[in-house]
């Protein structure tokens, strides 16, 4: 566990050598253990000279209200909003392991918008033009719901969705899906032969039966991550910076069983001190100007 008695290396913090600059999280190790540790596990600092004048909001009990009420982490400190919000997208990066392993057994897969209501007489449902389409895929243990994963596609196509399930499920898998023709492609396992999967399709049309009762676990997952970002975020997430906060639902998902609450602090920190460099600049796209 992180010493707070020695914040030192949070000096390095300031918004100058963060939004500006290369300081990224593996040039400051010790400072992404004093506050993952702080807003992930919830210890408070034994030392509270140094590390009040940088981390004044030690009422906050888990990472959750750190990222929730940013805000007023800026009104208590004297960070800018846009050093706190920079680090939180580090840390969001960070969430993902490479060759994480992937989902197994009964998998749920189907799509869903992410976004504000589809206004006017336009295309709706898979049609809609306005909102973030995002396809879930949730493992089915019983009535549990295990692991899930995210992404953001731009289309509910075969090309979108087959990789999708190839790319975060496991070969032999049963594939859960409604009667959607994006789905139609996907391999099959067949006897005698590795790689494929067994995919079983409930159609909702027909059935007498509504999607959340065909699909209980990711319909469940869907009306979970909504929420959390309307009563967490506001709804304020634009649709650039959503797979970075699908990823961080994810993680806090997968990991809500967990046992031990400090292998959650040691795994994000492990990720988040070989995480690439990045810089404000690069996190919203912004091309500096430099002249010479």
């Amino acid at each position: 566990m992180a010493d707070f008695g020695k914040c030192n290396s949070l000096r390095y913090l300031r918004t100058s050598s963060i939004t500006n600059s290369r300081n990224h999280l593996s040039r400051n190790k010790k400072a992404v253990i004093i506050m993952v540790s702080h807003y992930v596990v919830g210890c408070s600092p034994k030392n509270r000279g140094e590390c009040n004048q940088y981390l004044y909001y030690v009422q906050s009990t888990s990472m959750m209200d750190f990222m929730g009420f940013g805000s007023y982490f800026v009104l208590r400190t004297k960070y800018k909003y846009e050093t706190v919000w920079t680090w939180l997208q580090k840390l969001r990066r960070a969430m993902v392991r490479p060759g994480r392993d992937m989902l197994s057994g009964v998998v749920e897969v189907d799509e869903t918008f992410i976004g504000g209501i589809e206004a006017g007489s336009g295309r709706q449902g898979r049609g809609a033009t306005t909102k973030t389409l995002v396809v879930v895929a949730t493992e089915c243990i019983g009535k549990q719901i295990g692991r899930v994963r995210f992404r953001c596609i731009d289309a509910a196509s075969a090309e979108n969705l087959i990789p999708f399930i190839q790319d975060n499920v496991s070969q032999g898998s049963t594939i859960v899906t409604d009667g959607w023709k994006g789905y139609k492609l996907l391999p099959l396992k067949k006897e005698g032969e590795e790689g494929g999967y067994i995919h079983e399709v409930k159609t909702v049309s027909g059935s007498g039966h509504q999607a959340h009762e065909l699909l209980p676990h990711v319909h469940m997952v869907d009306s979970l991550v909504k929420r959390w970002l309307m009563g967490t975020h506001q709804g304020k997430v634009s649709p650039k910076h959503l797979p970075y906060y699908l990823d961080e639902y994810a993680f806090r998902f997968n990991r809500k069983l967990s046992t031990y609450r400090g292998k959650l602090f040691y795994r994000l920190v492990q990720q988040a001190v070989v995480s690439e460099p990045l810089c404000y600049n690069d996190i919203v796209g912004k091309q500096l100007d430099r002249k010479g």
